[in-house]
């Protein structure tokens, strides 16, 4: 599973050490069915259960135009009007929802999306029953069908409506599929199911009506686990993580979420908003920015709970001999992980800056929030330039409109994410060599996030020693280029790239 992978950055070895080593519905299972043609003959005419079932609902660009009213507001109360007094005047009114919520740009096909409040009007025109299950839920990705479920579930709590063919989690599954919903003594099973996608190619139940992810990731959970890991993007596959879902999970499960924010900075991505306990940086990337001086930092927002898992945690829950005694967790609250880290850790560790690398540091910093800013409008140029290019076999960067990773950059990420591109060529491994090899302006370098704009095929140099199926696993595919574009003049970039492209 290449979605939400997690990698460990050279400040693991404070945070670990800090951390401590050892390191009303009514379910189908609930009713028995009756089929209603053997209730038919019985049934007076005050009996009668009327049915609405209303499909395929989905978004043309044309409908987004009408209905865009400025901003981020769209008016969808024409489109149903004529119809709104046969839908509520149904006992149950079924729609089939063959788009995703949210993943903007809002596109016709072949990837059909949708405002979330779309779906909201569709509750107040009185549908009862979401169909999601259809070759249309993984257009934007399983970030774009979890969305999806997030938004039923809400319109589920806040207004009864609800849902099937897709779940977040095994309770949820068995609960809405098959669907039973009762009315007037009658019980009507709805059973939505779909076997593959547009954009999924093989994918198959479960994959499109059970989104296992979540429980893929709790089975990697251990007794003796302390934290979730992730980084805000990816390095090098540019996937983007779902901070907010992942720190429930961790929440869950007692542990804080640790998240690298390198690539994002915090001029793009600020994790604690979305649940993130503690954030880490290389700031020899980005906020250095010219490779001058190495080093890393953490920051603790302060609000995990470690009392609430005191077993988990006893470097910070309980007394620490070599400072008389006291007990992190009682003495600093919630300064306590932050006070271990500097009065503990960098003392028996010794990862002390030097001087002159703090200066060099504040130098970068000083002019962080104008690079990121260049950093990102090049990258996009380029990421748009490569995604037409016939040499080039695909192109993973977050700005793209279809990018599986789009609508989950542009909730974390509004302003840009970063200057980093991961991209891949027709044909073999040599081809990606002598491209690389005949870049002039652009250098080859296993340093990334910097002012110049420098390449790495990871695949033979950083992970050359990983077969091809070991770098899949990784999340490294095989042909993938890293281009981690600089601040030069973007026209510069792009013909030093052309010229390159023109040499295989």
């Amino acid at each position: 599973m290449r979605k939400d992978r997690f990698l460990i950055s050279v400040l693991n070895l404070v945070v670990f050490s800090i951390l401590g080593t050892g390191a009303d519905m009514i379910s189908a299972q609930e009713v028995k069915v009756q089929s209603p043609i053997r209730k038919v003959p019985d049934l007076f005419p005050q009996d009668t259960l009327t049915l609405c079932f209303m499909g395929d609902m989905m978004m043309h660009s044309q409908q987004m135009t009408n209905a865009h009213r400025g901003g981020q507001d769209y008016d969808f109360s024409s489109y149903f009007k004529a119809l709104e007094g046969r839908i509520k005047d149904a006992d149950i009114a079924v729609a089939n929802m063959e788009f995703t919520l949210g993943g903007k740009p809002y596109t016709g096909y072949p990837s059909f999306s949708a405002p979330d409040s779309y779906a909201t009007y569709l509750t107040d025109c009185g549908f009862d029953v979401f169909l999601a299950a259809n070759n249309h839920i993984l257009d934007k990705g399983s970030q774009g069908a979890d969305r999806t479920i997030e938004i039923y579930r809400h319109l589920e709590d806040m207004h009864g409506i609800r849902f099937t063919g897709i779940a977040g989690n095994e309770e949820e599954r068995s609960g809405n599929f098959p669907l039973a919903v009762r009315r007037k003594g009658i019980t009507v099973s709805l059973i939505n199911f779909t076997y593959g996608t547009n954009l999924g190619g093989t994918a198959h139940w479960p994959k499109t009506n059970y989104m296992s992810e979540r429980e893929e990731i709790q089975k990697a959970f251990k007794p003796n686990t302390k934290c979730l890991f992730g980084e805000t993007i990816s390095n090098p596959g540019c996937e983007v993580l779902d901070i907010e879902k992942f720190a429930r999970i961790a929440h869950l499960n007692g542990v804080p979420l640790i998240v690298d924010n390198t690539f994002a900075t915090p001029i793009n991505c600020r994790p604690f908003e979305w649940g993130a306990d503690i954030v880490t940086h290389s700031t020899t990337k980005y906020m250095d920015g010219h490779a001058t001086a190495v080093g890393g930092a953490i920051v603790d927002s302060g609000n995990f709970d470690w009392e609430a898992s005191a077993e988990k945690f006893p470097g910070l829950t309980t007394p620490d001999a070599s400072y008389h005694g006291l007990t992190y967790s009682k003495s600093f609250g919630k300064m306590a992980y932050i006070t271990k880290a500097t009065a503990q850790m960098m003392r028996d560790l010794g990862s002390i800056q030097a001087p002159m690398n703090a200066f060099l540091l504040n130098l970068g910093l000083e002019t962080l929030h104008l690079r990121v800013k260049r950093h990102c409008e090049n990258a996009q140029r380029i990421a748009e330039w490569l995604s037409q290019n016939d040499k080039v076999a695909w192109v993973n960067y977050s700005g793209l409109p279809d990018n599986p990773y789009h609508a989950l950059a542009e909730k974390y990420m509004p302003n840009g994410s970063c200057g980093v591109i991961a991209f891949g060529l027709k044909g073999s491994r040599e081809e990606a060599i002598r491209f690389m090899d005949s870049l002039k302006l652009i250098c080859i370098v296993t340093h990334v996030a910097d002012a110049r704009s420098c390449v790495l095929h990871p695949a033979s140099h950083t992970h050359r020693q990983l077969s091809d199926e070991q770098l899949r696993e990784a999340g490294v595919a095989p042909d993938l280029i890293r281009l981690s574009v600089g601040i030069e003049n973007v026209e510069d970039l792009i013909a030093d790239i052309e010229q390159a492209l023109e040499q295989i």
